[in-house]
């Protein structure tokens, strides 16, 4: 079963806090999805 996500709350240093449609709240880490470009 899939919960739907009810709120969203950006912490810094690219996490995110969820807030699901049973109250639980989880941080999700977005570093591990984003691209990063190094110096050129």
């Amino acid at each position: 079963m899939y919960l739907s996500v009810i709120g969203v709350t950006p912490l810094g240093d690219y996490t995110l806090m969820l807030e699901f449609e049973n109250r639980e709240q989880r941080v999700f880490d977005m570093l591990p999805y984003l691209d990063t470009v190094t110096s050129m």
